[in-house]
């Protein structure tokens, strides 16, 4: 597990996947020069150093008494084993704060919404269609009329279209966790703490090409998923939270009502 490449590959592949629908700019190599900021999703504040343990309870876990390269297998083992999950993030685009927030399952489900500034959209996608929303300020983006015929709109397409099929990294689970089969550099363990109320193990791993430093807190007491990276110093220092693992995704289609079929425009 590299928790720097998690945490870099699941913003790129979230930004490129809305730089189809011109809501990011992203360049040939995945280059999305997002710089993601500390704290939750939705947070908005600047990147901060990894917060300090607080003090767990006194009978360690099994886990804790493992080796970090150990633990960092039982937690890649883990995290690519799920089959649904919750990814939190909040990041800077251009200068403009990028928040995005992503439920999604292993059949390609999922529901989520992205902010860059003033703009937003929500994606919702199942398994024979992919519909996403945009509020004006995002429609705007997309060209001149778009904010008439779309306001307020739920935009339809195919799950076998082109424009699906770009979006497809948003919602492809095994891509997002793709990171997590990459060989951390070298990993050190340290002490047991509490994240939330739930004791963790920090593992930490350095950079070596920028330099930082990404902390990911491992779940202790049950299945050792990672719960929450955290990192300092280079070119992307963020935090990257998981949660509602193995949950069913509800991802319903919107009402027909407010939905409008792009497939068939122009027809």
């Amino acid at each position: 597990m590299n928790a720097n490449t998690v945490r870099r590959g699941i913003t790129i592949a979230v930004l490129c996947a809305t730089a189809a629908l011109g809501l990011v700019a992203c360049d040939d190599s995945g280059d999305t020069s997002a710089k993601a900021t500390s704290g939750g999703a939705g947070s908005g504040s600047s990147p901060s150093a990894a917060p300090k343990p607080t003090t767990p309870s006194p009978t360690p876990p099994a886990l804790a008494q493992l080796s970090a390269d150990e633990i960092v297998h039982k937690a890649t083992d883990a995290m690519t084993s799920t089959r649904s999950l919750t990814a939190d993030m909040t990041g800077e685009e251009d200068g403009k704060p990028t928040t995005f927030h992503l439920s999604l399952d292993s059949k390609g489900e999922c529901t989520g919404h992205l902010t860059e500034g003033s703009a937003n959209v929500e994606i919702i996608s199942t398994r024979t269609h992919f519909y996403m929303r945009g509020n004006d300020a995002f429609l705007k983006q997309m060209g001149d009329g778009t904010v008439q015929l779309l306001h307020g709109k739920w935009m339809k397409t195919a799950a076998t279209s082109s424009t699906a099929k770009e979006m497809s990294s948003f919602c492809d689970l095994d891509e997002l966790l793709s990171g997590f089969k990459e060989k951390a550099h070298r990993p050190t363990k340290g002490a047991l703490s509490t994240l939330d109320g739930r004791r963790v193990i920090p593992v930490s791993d350095k950079d070596p090409k920028d330099g930082s430093t990404s902390t990911a807190y491992i779940a202790a007491d049950d299945t050792p998923y990672v719960l929450k990276i955290v990192t300092v110093g280079g070119d992307d220092a963020g935090t990257l939270l998981f949660g509602d693992f193995d949950k069913p995704v509800s991802a319903t289609a919107p009402p027909a009502g407010q939905v409008v079929d792009i497939d068939k425009l122009g027809s």
